[in-house]
């Protein structure tokens, strides 16, 4: 009987020894897990590279309700931002007809963010390039307009919120060299506002917000 204790005891003692050494080497080959979830300059990013392929603003998620630049972190639209200008390739949405055949280098390019507000007093609008009227939104000179009652309120919730953006062949502006954003009502044919702007980056596109809230 003693025999067979100091055996058991022996065998436990061995156990013991061997799971102690082994630990080290099972905590050693534990591959660290993670939760899986994207950091916000991530989900920003592919988010921005989707809206890059989809043509019409209006279904792209910047434009989706509550999911405006107001509702995100500076760290998310940043990595919208390159998400974006990374993605653009061939499905950005061109203006004038020399666009058509543009690389995504060779393209000069104006996010414009329009905020609805008290102070809109046109509906049917058209934002140009002052210097070079040929391109702007939706397209060149004669390419019709944009309906903002449509862009602000087609969908559901209500956000307020409209981005869409002005391409041109970055040749046409320098580094440095100041020009001008305007919106034309075309309507009445009349321009009603412009804004001046500088290329500060041949590489990074140029923002402008037009807030009716505080509208000239």
């Amino acid at each position: 009987m003693k025999a067979i204790f100091r055996a058991v005891k022996r065998f436990n003692s061995v156990y013991v020894f061997s799971l102690i050494f082994m630990m080290p080497i099972l905590v050693m080959q534990t591959p660290v897990a993670y939760a899986g979830e994207k950091s916000p300059y991530e989900s920003g990013y592919n988010h921005g590279c989707n809206d890059a392929k989809i043509s019409d603003p209006s279904d792209r998620y910047i434009n989706q309700p509550e999911k405006g630049p107001s509702f995100h972190t500076d760290e998310f639209m940043n990595g919208y931002n390159d998400g974006y200008n990374a993605c653009s390739g061939d499905a950005s949405n061109m203006s004038g007809s020399d666009s058509n055949s543009l690389s995504k280098n060779d393209r000069f390019r104006v996010i414009v963010t329009f905020i609805e507000g008290p102070d809109r007093n046109v509906d049917d609008a058209r934002v140009y390039i002052q210097e070079h009227p040929q391109y702007g939104i939706p397209g060149g000179t004669d390419s019709g307009f944009i309906d903002l009652i449509d862009a602000f309120y087609n969908d559901a919730p209500y956000t307020g919120i409209w981005e869409d953006e002005i391409t041109m062949p970055s040749d046409l502006i320098d580094a440095g060299e100041e020009f001008h954003v305007c919106i034309e009502d075309t309507k009445k044919d009349a321009t009603l506002a412009c804004y001046e702007l500088e290329n500060g980056s041949e590489s990074e596109p140029e923002r402008i917000r037009i807030d009716f809230n505080d509208f000239p």
